[in-house]
Protein backbone atom coordinates (compact mmCIF):
# COMPACT_ATOMS: atom_id res chain seq x y z
CA UNK A 1 0.00 0.00 0.00
CA UNK A 2 1.49 3.40 -0.63
CA UNK A 3 0.12 6.84 0.94
CA UNK A 4 -0.81 9.27 -2.04
CA UNK A 5 1.44 11.46 -3.84
CA UNK A 6 -0.51 12.95 -6.75
CA UNK A 7 -0.05 16.30 -9.06
CA UNK A 8 -2.56 18.43 -8.53
CA UNK A 9 -5.84 18.99 -10.08
CA UNK A 10 -8.21 22.07 -9.25
CA UNK A 11 -11.92 21.72 -9.36
CA UNK A 12 -13.73 23.60 -6.61
CA UNK A 13 -17.25 22.97 -5.52
CA UNK A 14 -18.69 26.22 -3.11
CA UNK A 15 -21.90 26.18 -1.43
CA UNK A 16 -22.37 29.49 -0.06
CA UNK A 17 -22.69 30.03 3.26
CA UNK A 18 -26.13 31.83 4.84
CA UNK A 19 -26.08 33.37 8.27
CA UNK A 20 -27.32 31.16 11.16
CA UNK A 21 -29.02 31.47 14.20
CA UNK A 22 -26.31 30.08 16.05
CA UNK A 23 -22.61 31.12 15.75
CA UNK A 24 -20.44 28.70 13.59
CA UNK A 25 -16.78 28.43 12.16
CA UNK A 26 -15.20 27.10 9.18
CA UNK A 27 -13.41 23.71 9.92
CA UNK A 28 -11.32 21.95 7.76
CA UNK A 29 -10.07 18.41 7.25
CA UNK A 30 -6.37 18.35 5.66
CA UNK A 31 -6.79 15.16 4.07
CA UNK A 32 -9.75 12.74 3.02
CA UNK A 33 -9.27 10.00 0.75
CA UNK A 34 -12.44 8.18 -1.35
CA UNK A 35 -11.34 4.68 -2.80
CA UNK A 36 -7.75 5.92 -3.15
CA UNK A 37 -5.46 3.23 -4.41
CA UNK A 38 -2.48 1.87 -2.51
CA UNK A 39 -0.43 -0.76 -2.46
CA UNK A 40 -1.32 -4.27 -2.96
CA UNK A 41 -4.54 -3.17 -4.44
CA UNK A 42 -5.87 -1.94 -1.22
CA UNK A 43 -7.68 1.19 -0.79
CA UNK A 44 -7.73 4.81 1.59
CA UNK A 45 -11.40 5.62 2.47
CA UNK A 46 -11.98 8.48 4.87
CA UNK A 47 -15.13 8.77 7.56
CA UNK A 48 -15.61 12.18 9.24
CA UNK A 49 -17.23 12.46 12.31
CA UNK A 50 -19.41 15.50 13.62
CA UNK A 51 -20.05 15.36 17.48
CA UNK A 52 -22.33 17.44 19.26
CA UNK A 53 -21.05 18.76 22.63
CA UNK A 54 -23.92 21.68 22.99
CA UNK A 55 -27.52 21.27 24.77
CA UNK A 56 -28.73 22.49 21.71
CA UNK A 57 -29.03 21.03 17.74
CA UNK A 58 -26.75 21.45 15.71
CA UNK A 59 -25.30 22.12 12.06
CA UNK A 60 -22.79 21.29 9.88
CA UNK A 61 -23.09 21.98 5.83
CA UNK A 62 -19.77 21.67 3.06
CA UNK A 63 -18.01 24.66 2.48
CA UNK A 64 -15.34 23.61 -0.21
CA UNK A 65 -13.95 20.67 -1.67
CA UNK A 66 -10.13 21.54 -2.06
CA UNK A 67 -9.40 18.69 -4.40
CA UNK A 68 -6.05 16.89 -5.14
CA UNK A 69 -6.05 14.53 -7.99
CA UNK A 70 -9.23 12.43 -8.54
CA UNK A 71 -11.13 9.85 -11.11
CA UNK A 72 -14.13 10.95 -11.91
CA UNK A 73 -16.88 11.42 -14.62
CA UNK A 74 -17.32 13.40 -17.83
CA UNK A 75 -20.32 15.51 -15.49
CA UNK A 76 -18.13 15.99 -12.46
CA UNK A 77 -18.05 19.43 -12.80
CA UNK A 78 -21.64 19.91 -13.97
CA UNK A 79 -23.02 17.51 -11.62
CA UNK A 80 -24.57 18.63 -8.04
CA UNK A 81 -23.44 17.54 -4.54
CA UNK A 82 -25.13 14.70 -4.03
CA UNK A 83 -24.52 13.95 -0.47
CA UNK A 84 -27.04 15.72 2.16
CA UNK A 85 -26.52 19.36 2.30
CA UNK A 86 -27.08 19.58 5.93
CA UNK A 87 -25.96 17.40 8.74
CA UNK A 88 -27.42 18.12 12.64
CA UNK A 89 -26.29 16.15 15.25
CA UNK A 90 -28.99 15.98 18.21
CA UNK A 91 -27.34 17.77 21.43
CA UNK A 92 -24.23 15.92 22.97
CA UNK A 93 -24.49 13.45 20.05
CA UNK A 94 -22.67 12.48 16.94
CA UNK A 95 -22.57 11.78 13.52
CA UNK A 96 -20.49 9.91 11.06
CA UNK A 97 -20.10 10.86 7.40
CA UNK A 98 -18.98 8.34 4.28
CA UNK A 99 -16.61 10.36 2.02
CA UNK A 100 -17.78 9.59 -1.18
CA UNK A 101 -21.52 10.48 -1.36
CA UNK A 102 -20.79 13.90 -2.13
CA UNK A 103 -18.38 12.65 -5.00
CA UNK A 104 -21.27 12.17 -8.28
CA UNK A 105 -20.55 8.98 -8.18
CA UNK A 106 -16.12 9.51 -8.74
CA UNK A 107 -14.27 6.29 -9.06
CA UNK A 108 -11.44 8.05 -6.78
CA UNK A 109 -11.33 10.98 -5.23
CA UNK A 110 -8.43 12.72 -2.76
CA UNK A 111 -7.84 16.59 -1.39
CA UNK A 112 -9.35 18.17 1.80
CA UNK A 113 -12.89 19.46 3.40
CA UNK A 114 -13.77 22.48 4.57
CA UNK A 115 -16.89 22.42 6.83
CA UNK A 116 -18.85 25.03 8.43
CA UNK A 117 -20.37 24.36 11.86
CA UNK A 118 -22.61 25.39 14.48
CA UNK A 119 -20.77 26.44 18.03
CA UNK A 120 -20.69 22.88 20.16
CA UNK A 121 -19.74 20.59 17.00
CA UNK A 122 -16.25 19.25 16.88
CA UNK A 123 -14.74 17.46 13.58
CA UNK A 124 -12.53 14.63 13.10
CA UNK A 125 -12.00 12.25 11.04
CA UNK A 126 -10.19 8.61 10.27
CA UNK A 127 -8.46 7.45 6.83
CA UNK A 128 -8.31 4.19 6.71
CA UNK A 129 -7.03 1.90 4.63
CA UNK A 130 -9.38 -1.37 3.30
CA UNK A 131 -10.02 -4.07 1.67
CA UNK A 132 -10.74 -2.75 -2.49
CA UNK A 133 -14.13 -6.07 -1.96
CA UNK A 134 -15.32 -4.00 0.76
CA UNK A 135 -19.70 -4.06 0.48
CA UNK A 136 -21.13 -0.56 1.81
CA UNK A 137 -24.34 -2.12 1.99
CA UNK A 138 -23.70 -4.20 4.85
CA UNK A 139 -20.62 -3.11 6.50
CA UNK A 140 -21.80 0.50 7.42
CA UNK A 141 -18.14 1.45 9.11
CA UNK A 142 -14.41 0.99 7.19
CA UNK A 143 -12.49 -1.75 8.39
CA UNK A 144 -8.38 -1.74 8.49
CA UNK A 145 -5.75 0.33 9.97
CA UNK A 146 -6.00 3.89 9.92
CA UNK A 147 -4.74 7.08 11.50
CA UNK A 148 -7.34 9.77 12.89
CA UNK A 149 -7.13 13.66 10.99
CA UNK A 150 -8.55 16.57 12.53
CA UNK A 151 -10.58 19.11 11.89
CA UNK A 152 -9.08 22.48 12.43
CA UNK A 153 -10.99 25.74 13.13
CA UNK A 154 -9.38 28.06 10.42
CA UNK A 155 -7.88 30.82 13.09
CA UNK A 156 -5.69 27.90 14.39
CA UNK A 157 -4.48 26.76 10.73
CA UNK A 158 -0.34 27.39 11.26
CA UNK A 159 0.15 31.39 10.36
CA UNK A 160 3.15 32.58 8.34
CA UNK A 161 6.19 31.79 9.58
CA UNK A 162 8.58 28.86 10.67
CA UNK A 163 6.91 25.60 12.14
CA UNK A 164 8.21 21.90 12.91
CA UNK A 165 7.38 18.62 11.83
CA UNK A 166 8.50 16.61 14.17
CA UNK A 167 9.57 13.24 15.14
CA UNK A 168 9.35 11.77 11.57
CA UNK A 169 10.72 8.25 9.79
CA UNK A 170 12.62 7.57 7.28
CA UNK A 171 14.89 4.60 5.70
CA UNK A 172 18.15 5.72 4.27
CA UNK A 173 20.43 3.59 2.61
CA UNK A 174 18.65 0.51 2.80
CA UNK A 175 19.28 -2.91 0.92
CA UNK A 176 15.56 -4.48 0.33
CA UNK A 177 11.86 -2.56 0.68
CA UNK A 178 11.52 0.69 2.62
CA UNK A 179 9.99 0.13 6.51
CA UNK A 180 8.84 3.40 6.42
CA UNK A 181 7.80 6.20 4.15
CA UNK A 182 6.74 10.06 5.14
CA UNK A 183 4.60 12.61 2.84
CA UNK A 184 3.86 15.93 3.87
CA UNK A 185 0.52 17.42 2.82
CA UNK A 186 -0.95 20.70 2.65
CA UNK A 187 -4.17 22.39 2.34
CA UNK A 188 -5.06 25.74 1.21
CA UNK A 189 -8.74 26.99 1.64
CA UNK A 190 -8.07 30.98 1.01
CA UNK A 191 -8.15 32.67 -2.51
CA UNK A 192 -4.67 33.65 -1.88
CA UNK A 193 -1.78 31.12 -2.45
CA UNK A 194 1.32 30.52 -0.08
CA UNK A 195 4.56 29.91 -0.84
CA UNK A 196 6.12 26.70 1.46
CA UNK A 197 9.69 26.24 2.20
CA UNK A 198 10.73 22.71 3.79
CA UNK A 199 14.13 22.36 5.10
CA UNK A 200 15.83 19.58 7.01
CA UNK A 201 15.61 20.64 10.99
CA UNK A 202 18.17 20.03 13.98
CA UNK A 203 19.89 17.63 14.40
CA UNK A 204 18.61 16.33 11.37
CA UNK A 205 20.23 19.24 9.22
CA UNK A 206 22.32 18.42 6.72
CA UNK A 207 23.71 21.71 4.25
CA UNK A 208 25.25 18.82 1.84
CA UNK A 209 21.69 17.04 1.55
CA UNK A 210 20.93 18.63 -2.32
CA UNK A 211 17.26 17.74 -1.54
CA UNK A 212 16.94 20.32 0.77
CA UNK A 213 15.34 23.18 1.01
CA UNK A 214 12.28 22.18 -1.11
CA UNK A 215 10.14 25.06 -2.43
CA UNK A 216 6.30 24.18 -2.76
CA UNK A 217 3.87 26.38 -4.43
CA UNK A 218 0.33 25.60 -2.84
CA UNK A 219 -2.46 27.39 -5.41
CA UNK A 220 -5.45 29.11 -3.40
CA UNK A 221 -8.38 26.62 -2.76
CA UNK A 222 -6.34 23.41 -3.11
CA UNK A 223 -4.85 20.77 -1.87
CA UNK A 224 -1.65 18.66 -2.87
CA UNK A 225 1.02 16.17 -0.98
CA UNK A 226 4.54 15.27 -1.92
CA UNK A 227 6.45 12.40 -0.82
CA UNK A 228 9.62 12.76 1.79
CA UNK A 229 12.92 10.55 0.38
CA UNK A 230 16.10 9.89 2.45
CA UNK A 231 18.95 10.47 1.42
CA UNK A 232 21.54 8.04 -0.11
CA UNK A 233 25.05 6.84 -0.27
CA UNK A 234 27.33 4.66 -2.35
CA UNK A 235 28.42 2.72 0.97
CA UNK A 236 28.19 -0.88 1.05
CA UNK A 237 26.54 -0.63 4.80
CA UNK A 238 22.62 -1.42 4.52
CA UNK A 239 20.83 1.62 6.75
CA UNK A 240 18.08 1.59 9.87
CA UNK A 241 15.12 3.59 9.77
CA UNK A 242 15.57 6.78 10.99
CA UNK A 243 13.94 9.88 13.31
CA UNK A 244 14.25 12.99 11.28
CA UNK A 245 12.47 16.58 11.41
CA UNK A 246 11.50 18.94 9.32
CA UNK A 247 11.40 23.09 8.93
CA UNK A 248 8.61 24.50 7.46
CA UNK A 249 8.12 27.90 6.51
CA UNK A 250 5.26 29.65 5.00
CA UNK A 251 4.19 32.83 4.07
CA UNK A 252 0.14 32.82 4.91
CA UNK A 253 -1.95 30.86 6.81
CA UNK A 254 -2.26 26.48 5.51
CA UNK A 255 -2.88 23.46 6.73
CA UNK A 256 0.36 21.28 7.40
CA UNK A 257 0.62 17.75 7.71
CA UNK A 258 2.60 14.88 8.01
CA UNK A 259 1.65 11.29 7.06
CA UNK A 260 4.09 8.00 8.50
CA UNK A 261 3.51 4.71 6.96
CA UNK A 262 5.33 1.45 8.54
CA UNK A 263 5.08 -0.29 5.48
CA UNK A 264 5.09 -3.44 7.39
CA UNK A 265 1.55 -3.21 8.38
CA UNK A 266 0.52 -0.55 6.07
CA UNK A 267 -0.22 1.44 8.71
CA UNK A 268 -0.36 5.29 8.58
CA UNK A 269 0.42 7.85 11.51
CA UNK A 270 -0.48 12.35 11.34
CA UNK A 271 1.50 14.27 12.84
CA UNK A 272 0.52 18.27 13.44
CA UNK A 273 3.32 20.77 13.13
CA UNK A 274 4.17 22.76 16.13
CA UNK A 275 4.96 26.43 15.91
CA UNK A 276 9.00 27.44 15.87
CA UNK A 277 9.24 29.99 18.24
Amino acid sequence: MRWFSIPLVVVIFITPIASWAQESELVVVPAVAYRLPGFDENLWTSEVYFSNSADVRGEVRLANILPGATDPPETWISCGWTGPWTLRPDPHSSKMYPVGSDLCQANEAVGAYVFEVSEGVVVSSRMVNHNPDRNYQSEPFLSGFGSEIPGIPLDELPQAGAHLLPALIWHPNRCGPRTFDTYVGFANPYDVAVQVVIDLAGDSFDPSNEDFPRNVLVLADSWQQISIRPPTSDGDTCGSPELFDLRVDIDGPLGIYASVVDRGKQDGRIVLPLPIE
